[in-house]
């Protein structure tokens, strides 16, 4: 995938990562994240092909290594705002989420 395909697809995808996330109190790198999503709309706008790649880099050091987005476990134990039968559900979204971004 290009950096001009990837940078389509990634404010969506942080779309639905804050979505989750919010949706649930969980607000690990929340915000940045929704900094990321709206320069990422800016710099597609304005074609910027430099701050489109370094907005993905940022997109990835957020989703990779440890006390990143990617450790992240939604539980009512941890504080979130989640019922015990959504759990699983919930987590599992988040996987695929976290595995789509490091597919950028």
């Amino acid at each position: 995938m290009n950096s001009s395909q990837a940078g389509l697809r990634v404010p969506v995808l942080l779309g639905r990562i804050c979505a989750v996330l919010r949706g649930h109190s969980a607000y690990i790198s929340g915000e940045e994240l929704a900094d990321i999503r709206y320069k990422l709309a800016q710099a597609i706008g304005s074609a910027d092909t430099r701050v489109i790649l370094g907005l993905l880099e940022r997109t990835r050091q957020l989703c990779g290594g440890m006390g990143s987005f990617n450790d992240l476990f939604v539980t009512d134990q941890a504080g979130h705002d989640i019922k015990p039968k959504d759990i699983d559900r919930v987590n599992s979204r988040l996987q695929r989420l976290q595995g789509s971004c490091m597919s950028l």
